[in-house]
């Protein structure tokens, strides 16, 4: 069954230190995936949108 995520808030559970953290080791994975170099295209992936984030970007989602 379903459930409308209504007036949930991310905000709170935000560490800029972890993010930072998975940000850095989702590039070390692509340069040892690329033969040490990182593309620079790369983009690392945002998982959660909140008021601490770069939501200029927009966010990948699964439909269905």
């Amino acid at each position: 069954e379903k459930q409308a995520a209504t007036h949930v808030s991310l905000d709170q559970e935000f560490d800029r230190d972890l993010s930072q953290l998975w940000r850095e080791l989702e590039e070390r994975v692509v340069a040892v995936t690329n033969r040490g170099t990182v593309p620079i295209t790369f983009q690392p992936s945002q998982c959660c949108l909140n008021s601490q984030t770069d939501n200029l970007r927009y966010p990948l989602a699964v439909v269905e």
